[in-house]
């Protein structure tokens, strides 16, 4: 398992490529497909850390959380 130093810069690298942009496509094992349509044309806002978990904060006000 990721220690906190490694979900930090996987949070920075997503930031870093996604950040303002309007998502146009997701693949991701096994997501229910009602939430794969609510990701697919929002825009990301804000990544944040909390311990080894990464938070997608975005602009259409819902949050995506990886654990």
């Amino acid at each position: 398992m990721s220690e906190g130093p490694e979900v930090k810069i996987v949070a920075d690298k997503i930031s870093a490529a996604l950040f303002g942009k309007k998502i146009d496509d997701i693949i991701f094992k096994n997501l229910n497909i009602d939430f794969k349509n609510k990701i697919i044309g929002s825009t990301l806002k804000e990544i944040k850390t909390f311990g080894k978990n990464i938070v997608i904060n975005f602009l259409q006000e819902f949050i995506f959380v990886i654990i």
